[in-house]
């Protein structure tokens, strides 16, 4: 489902659960990007156009969220900033959803490509995306944080 402004109270929740569950990324990724992402700036991205937060109801609790993905218009191509899931509900195809509606998204947008980055330690996330079509493009060893990771892009024509 596509996330509107009220919502950002509990997208910002997600977010900070999320994040700091994310066994990957370094404390000062964790305490940087928690900061980052507020209610206000939730309210922001999505009042503003800059992109689509896309969010996967919990089936069992209204007013909460199993996971959401943030995604950034970048000049014609469509770019994945998080694609974040509760701990409770990982491994249960909640992430897979989520990235197949950006990319829907993207194509009803007329975006020829699709981009993210993944740590390079995060198997899964690197399995799903290389599963649903993407191709690491680049390794940036020793970069956000100080940690490695690559680029990965999806071509939509």
């Amino acid at each position: 489902m596509l996330a509107t402004p009220n919502l950002a109270p509990q997208l910002a929740e997600l977010a900070v659960v999320s994040i700091n569950n994310a066994q990957h990324y370094s404390e000062a990724a964790r305490k940087t990007q928690t900061k980052k992402w507020t209610s206000a700036a939730f309210e922001l991205h999505i009042l503003n156009r800059e992109g689509y937060v896309f969010y996967v109801p919990n089936q069992h609790l209204g007013s909460d969220f199993e996971g959401m993905i943030i995604t950034t218009e970048d000049d014609w191509l469509l770019w994945i900033d998080w694609i974040l899931v509760r701990p409770s509900a990982r491994r249960r195809g909640v992430a897979r959803a989520l990235l197949r509606a950006a990319v829907g998204q993207a194509q009803a947008l007329g975006r020829h490509k699709i981009w993210c980055e993944s740590l390079t330690t995060n198997l899964h996330s690197l399995a799903l995306l290389q599963a649903e079509g993407f191709v690491r493009i680049a390794e940036l060893p020793n970069h956000w944080y100080k940690q490695d990771f690559c680029l990965l892009i999806k071509d939509l024509e």
